[in-house]
C-alpha cells in the first residue's frame, strides 16, 4: 500500500479501506470499531429503476449482494420496495447463521419494474368512472400494488429482513413522520409495535407506497386497537438518509460512517416560470406531489452535504459528493493521538447519486417502456459519468466487507433465539475470523463466521 501523500490520486477502494480501517499506533483508529455503512434509497415511483440500475452495477462490480455491503438500508416509497426486497431472506433461511443470503438482486427487483410496473399503476374502466379519472378519489387502484407485494413477500415480518432496515411513512392522522424498523432498539413490547417490528413486509411497503392522489391511505394496525394511517414517506422524507443516521446511532451511538444516498433521477428545466405561472389549482394537484418530494430530497442533501462534507452549494447550485476520498481525510494523519478517540477522530462521509433526466420523463406513473429504457439509459448516463468514482466505492465497499463485516440486524430481546449473534458481534464487531463456505443466490459461495 502506498504511503505517501503525493501517491494516493492513485489509491484504489482497498488501499482507502485500509487506510479507514488501519491503525497507525496499537490503540489508535483511524475510524470508530462500529463503523457503520448506511444505504439510502429516494422515492420516485417508477423512478425506482434508476438506483436500482446503480445497485445491480454495485453488485457485479463487488461480486457481493447489497445486503452484504451495507449495515443499515433506509428507503421512502419505491425505494422501500428496494430496500425490503434486497434484505428479504432466501428460502429455507437458517438463522443459526449469520450472514444470511438474499431472495432478490438487485437485478431481479430492476426486472420487475421493466414488467411490472404497468401492474403497479393500473386502473379498470369502473375505477376511472367512479373517481371521475382521479377527481373524486385516488388515480389508481391498490389492487395491483396489493397482488406484487403478496407475492414478492408473502407473510414475512419485518423483523426478519436479513439486514436492519427502515422504511418511512407518514401518519395522516397525528401529522408525524412514522418510520417502520426491523430493529426494536429495546425490549419493551409496546415499542416493538410502535417501530413496525411485527408488522408484515407487505403492509409496510403499501404503506411507505401510498402517494398522495395516486394511491389510497393505507390503514395497518399497529396494536388490538390502534392503527396507522399511513401515508407515502415522502410526504416528510423523500431522501431518508437522516433516518438512516439515526438508525445507526440509536444502535452503536456515535460512530464512523459512509451514507450512500441514491436518487431516482431530477429533470433540469422543469417546471419553468413561463410554464407554471398561469397554474391553478387543478393544475398543480398532481405535480405539486413531486416537486414537494424532490424539494425535501434536495433539503435533506444539502444540509447532509454540509454538516458532513463540509460544502456549502451556491444558490442554484447542486454540488454532488461521489467521491469517497477527500482532501479533509488527510487532517487525520495530523490530529493528535488525544483527538483520535474523540469525533474529531471519526471518518465519516456523505455520498449522493442522483442522475439529471435528459431523455427520461421525470413523472413517477409513466410505466411505458419507452420511459422506462429512458430510465435506465440516464442511470447508466450518470454512472459513466462518474464511473472512477463509483468503481473506487464499490472496491471500498467490497474492501471493508472483508476487513469488517456488516453487522447483523439488532433482533429482539434476550428471548429471541437469534440475540447471541447480535450479542457476539457487539463484544467483538472486527472479530469475525473464522469463516464456513455457503452457498449463495448469486452464483457461488460466500462465508459466514
Amino acid at each position: 500500500m502506498q504511503t505517501e501523500r503525493a501517491d494516493r490520486s492513485q489509491w484504489t477502494g482497498a488501499d482507502y479501506a485500509e487506510w479507514v480501517f488501519g491503525r497507525k499506533k496499537p490503540q489508535q483508529w483511524r475510524s470508530n470499531p462500529h463503523f457503520m455503512r448506511i444505504l439510502s434509497i429516494d422515492g420516485g415511483g417508477i423512478r425506482g429503476v434508476v438506483p436500482a440500475v446503480a445497485l445491480a452495477e454495485m453488485e457485479e462490480k463487488t461480486g457481493k449482494p447489497i445486503s452484504d455491503l451495507f449495515d443499515v438500508i433506509c428507503g421512502t416509497s419505491t425505494g422501500g420496495l428496494l430496500t425490503l426486497g434486497l434484505a428479504y431472506p432466501q428460502d429455507g433461511a437458517n438463522w443459526t447463521t449469520y450472514p444470511q443470503r438474499p431472495r432478490y438482486s438487485a437485478q431481479y427487483i430492476l426486472d420487475v419494474y421493466r414488467t411490472r410496473g404497468q401492474q403497479i399503476f393500473s386502473r379498470r374502466k369502473r375505477h376511472r368512472l367512479r373517481t371521475l379519472n382521479g377527481l373524486i378519489g385516488p388515480t389508481y387502484e391498490t389492487r395491483g400494488l396489493e397482488a406484487l407485494f403478496a407475492e414478492m413477500f408473502e407473510d414475512t415480518r419485518l423483523r426478519d429482513a436479513i439486514r436492519q432496515v427502515l422504511i418511512t411513512t407518514y401518519d395522516s392522522e397525528n401529522r408525524l413522520p412514522y418510520p417502520l424498523s426491523s430493529s426494536t432498539h429495546q425490549s419493551d413490547d409496546s415499542w416493538q409495535r410502535g417501530r413496525g417490528y411485527e408488522l408484515r413486509m407487505r403492509d409496510v411497503a403499501k404503506a411507505t407506497s401510498a402517494a398522495p392522489t395516486y394511491f389510497a391511505p393505507h390503514k395497518v394496525l399497529t396494536g388490538a386497537s390502534s392503527y396507522l394511517s399511513a401515508l407515502d414517506g415522502g410526504v416528510a422524507a423523500n431522501n431518508p438518509s437522516q433516518y438512516g443516521v439515526m438508525e445507526a446511532q440509536a444502535r452503536v451511538g456515535d460512530c464512523s460512517m459512509l451514507i450512500v444516498s441514491l436518487g431516482t433521477g431530477a429533470k433540469p428545466k422543469q417546471f419553468t416560470y413561463d410554464e407554471i405561472r398561469h397554474w391553478g389549482l387543478a393544475a398543480w394537484v398532481q405535480p405539486v406531489i413531486d416537486l414537494l418530494g424532490s424539494a425535501t430530497s434536495d433539503t435533506t442533501h444539502q444540509l447532509l452535504n454540509f454538516f458532513i462534507n463540509g460544502i456549502l452549494p451556491r444558490p442554484g447550485e447542486d454540488c454532488l459528493q461521489t467521491r469517497i476520498q477527500s482532501d479533509a481525510d488527510w487532517d487525520v494523519n495530523t490530529q493528535s493521538e488525544a483527538d483520535l478517540t474523540n469525533d474529531r477522530g471519526r471518518w465519516t462521509r456523505y455520498l449522493r447519486y442522483q442522475p439529471q433526466l435528459h431523455s427520461a420523463n421525470a413523472k413517477m406513473d409513466d410505466v411505458t417502456p419507452k420511459n422506462v429504457d429512458a430510465l435506465a439509459r440516464d442511470a447508466r448516463r450518470h454512472l459513466d459519468e462518474h464511473s472512477e468514482d463509483f468503481s473506487l466505492l464499490c472496491d471500498f465497499l467490497s474492501a471493508s466487507a472483508e476487513r469488517k463485516p456488516v453487522s447483523p440486524p439488532d433482533w429482539g430481546a434476550a428471548t429471541d433465539p437469534r440475540f447471541d449473534l447480535v450479542t457476539a458481534w457487539r463484544n467483538d464487531p472486527a472479530g469475525h475470523r473464522k469463516r464456513t463456505p455457503v452457498r449463495n443466490s448469486f452464483g457461488g459461495t460466500d462465508e459466514v463466521p
